[in-house]
């Protein structure tokens, strides 16, 4: 695997983990909030 794709594919993978942790906060206090 070349050292430039594996950097890339890292690269994605932060940005998808970063921008999955806030969806996954929101859909927890989201859950929190209907709850009676």
């Amino acid at each position: 695997v070349p050292n430039k794709l594996g950097g890339v594919l890292a690269l994605l993978l932060s940005i998808l983990i970063l921008a999955m942790i806030p969806i996954l906060h929101m859909s927890k206090q989201q859950s929190m909030m209907f709850r009676p």
